[in-house]
């Protein structure tokens, strides 16, 4: 269950350079700052840290993850500290590994209408993911520094701030009873979202969000996930909004 997520900082960086002829390259423009600035971020990965949820998140996983991976997840501070440990990590599960450290993918570039034209400004954005233990303020100078041998300038597009819902509440008990009744040999686990929920909002308002969603899915399922044929059977769904009624009852009437 969701107790919190990655914060998404969107950034976009712009470079400004003398525009020409393509035939005529010069020894700077405003594409290959972009480009020198996305590679930048591309080579250099954010250092690795597990904070606290994350670690009860693994430590939750390796009472049944497969044998070879459940040394690493009781102790995942331990275990970022081994050699070739965060590739073979993201080999195994990106989503994991996004977890382990702040992320920014590129995702958009825009540049010259024509091909024969090195054109007076350009960009590319970033889909940024910062764990919620960092000050986005603190994440974006951190960008800034990284790039600034590029010349490009540095544009936050959006942001949140980072929120983390305690477990001590009336409604998190009734989720883990009503789950253990409903489903027995099941167990509610905290989790962090690599994603982007609209728990931010509620959270944003002081709101204690947990990211619930009383439905079993198998897990070939899971994988359709924003991919070809997305779905959930009616069954599940049905079952899914039974749980969710008595998860409420129990809130407001026991």
């Amino acid at each position: 269950m969701e107790l919190t997520q990655k914060v998404p900082v969107w950034l976009r960086l712009t470079a400004i350079d003398k525009p020409g002829h393509g035939s005529m390259p010069y020894p700077t423009s405003s594409v290959t700052r972009v480009v020198q600035a996305l590679e930048l971020v591309r080579t250099n990965p954010f250092p690795a840290r597990i904070i606290p949820p994350v670690d009860a998140m693994f430590r939750s996983i390796a009472q049944s993850a497969e044998p070879d991976w459940v040394p690493a997840f009781e102790n995942m501070t331990e275990a970022i500290e081994a050699p070739d440990f965060l590739s073979r990590l993201q080999g195994f599960s990106p989503l994991m590994h996004a977890l382990t450290r702040d992320t920014c993918s590129i995702t958009r570039m825009s540049a010259s209408n024509k091909i024969n034209v090195v054109p007076p400004e350009s960009w590319g954005e970033l889909d940024c993911r910062i764990l919620p233990d960092e000050p986005v303020d603190d994440f974006v100078e951190e960008v800034r520094e990284l790039v600034a041998p590029s010349g490009v300038e540095v544009e936050v597009l959006m942001a949140f701030s980072p929120a983390i819902t305690d477990t001590d509440s009336r409604l998190y008990s009734a989720i883990t009873d009503i789950t253990a009744e409903r489903h027995p040999r099941s167990r509610v686990m905290p989790s962090v979202s690599a994603g982007f929920t609209d728990s931010h909002f509620t959270r944003d308002a002081g709101i204690a969000s947990y990211g619930f969603t009383p439905a079993v899915i198998p897990e070939e399922e899971m994988g359709r996930i924003r991919g070809n044929d997305e779905r959930i059977s009616e069954t599940a769904f049905r079952r899914g909004v039974d749980d969710h009624l008595a998860i409420i009852e129990a809130v407001v009437y026991d």
